[in-house]
């Protein structure tokens, strides 16, 4: 697993969630010399919030900006760069939310 290192106060991990092998949580966005020069991009830096309850499968990457809701179930693989509701399972590169959990599932 790896936690971005350059802003990690901008992780929030609720109780009780689940973080398999190989995840990784990014909270800055980096870019090229180039891209400065020619499009005038430039780096950021958002909050990544996993509320209670959250799974993430292996091998999972969490952009920054990203909410994933209490509960929710993220497929191995996954890539997520949208907000998750609470209580889905999501999964895919992008993410998507795949169906409801039910309530014996939690």
């Amino acid at each position: 697993m790896l936690l971005d290192n350059r802003a990690p106060a901008l992780i929030t991990i609720g109780a009780d969630v689940w973080l398999t092998t190989g995840c990784v949580i990014l909270t800055h966005g980096m870019c090229s010399a180039l891209q400065r020069e020619r499009f005038g991009m430039t780096e950021s830096n958002a909050p990544v919030t996993l509320e209670r309850g959250v799974f993430l499968g292996c091998g999972t990457i969490i952009l920054p900006g990203v909410t994933i809701g209490e509960g929710s179930y993220i497929g191995a693989g996954s890539v997520v760069s949208t907000d998750i509701p609470p209580g889905v399972v999501a999964a895919g590169n992008p993410a998507r939310v795949i169906r409801p959990l039910d309530k014996q599932e939690h």
